[in-house]
C-alpha cells in the first residue's frame, strides 16, 4: 500500500509552532519564536506583536509584564532613555519630566 507520508522532518520555521498533526500555527501576540519548538513569552522590556517579533520597547516607554504585545508611555514626572527597560525613573528633583 502507498501512503502519503512525510519521507523528511524539517525544523518549525520562526514565528510558528509547529503542531504533532503537522500544521504550523504563527505565534499569537505577546508571543515570539526564533525557530524553536514553541512560542514563547515576550520579555519585560520587549512588545511582540506576534510571530518571529520580539522589539524593545523605545526610550520614552517601557513594559513591566511579560507576554505584552505593546509598550507604555512613561507618565508625567517619570522618563526614561533607554530602550529595551522595564520601568521609568524618577525624574530628578529640580528636573521637568512632561509626558
Amino acid at each position: 500500500s502507498s501512503g502519503n507520508g512525510a519521507s523528511s522532518c524539517s525544523e518549525c520555521p520562526a514565528g510558528y509552532v509547529c503542531t504533532s498533526d503537522g500544521r504550523q500555527e504563527p505565534c499569537s501576540s505577546g508571543k515570539y519564536s526564533s525557530g524553536s519548538s514553541e512560542c514563547l513569552d515576550c520579555e519585560e522590556g520587549h512588545r511582540c506583536p506576534g510571530a518571529t517579533d520580539k522589539i524593545p520597547c523605545p526610550a520614552a516607554t517601557y513594559q513591566e509584564s511579560r507576554g505584552q504585545r505593546n509598550c507604555n508611555v512613561c507618565t508625567a514626572g517619570k522618563y526614561q532613555p533607554d530602550e529595551g527597560e522595564a520601568s521609568c525613573l524618577e525624574c530628578p528633583s529640580g528636573h521637568l519630566c512632561p509626558r
